[in-house]
C-alpha cells in the first residue's frame, strides 16, 4: 500500500481476498482477484484511475 500514489482524500478502508477480509496497512499488497474498498470525499469516482495521483 505504501507504493500507492492515492489522490488526496481517498482510502483503501479494506480488501476482500477469498473468505478474508483485510484492513490494509502499509505492506499490504493488493493482488488479482481482489476486491478493494475505496471510501472517498469526491463524488466523481468512476474507476481506478481516478484515484491515482499522477
Amino acid at each position: 500500500m505504501n507504493e500507492l500514489k492515492l489522490k488526496n482524500h481517498i482510502l483503501v478502508a479494506a480488501i476482500s481476498r477469498g473468505n478474508e477480509m483485510i484492513v490494509p496497512k502499509g505492506g499490504t499488497t493488493i493482488e488479482l482477484g481482489d476486491h478493494v474498498i475505496i471510501i472517498s470525499r469526491d463524488e466523481k469516482l468512476k474507476t481506478l484511475n481516478d484515484i491515482i495521483r499522477r
